[in-house]
């Protein structure tokens, strides 16, 4: 099971920010699409879009406080 931390918007697409409940400092990405059905289908970005949304990511938690 995973923690629900943040949404973000990247060109269009959401993503969720999730992290494992015993992991203080992982935090990884998932994109939501539908698929034919219109059911969610969550996928992994690769790695160069993972580094640029944990650097979107860092600088919105850093806005908020």
């Amino acid at each position: 099971s995973f923690i629900f931390v943040d949404a973000l918007e990247y060109e269009g697409d959401v993503y969720l920010a999730l992290a494992e409940p015993d992991e203080d400092d992982a935090v990884f990405f998932l994109k939501i699409e539908q698929d034919e059905e219109g059911n969610d289908v969550y996928n992994a970005p690769d790695e160069e879009l993972e580094d640029i949304l944990f650097k979107r990511f860092t600088e919105m938690r850093g806005s908020e406080e």
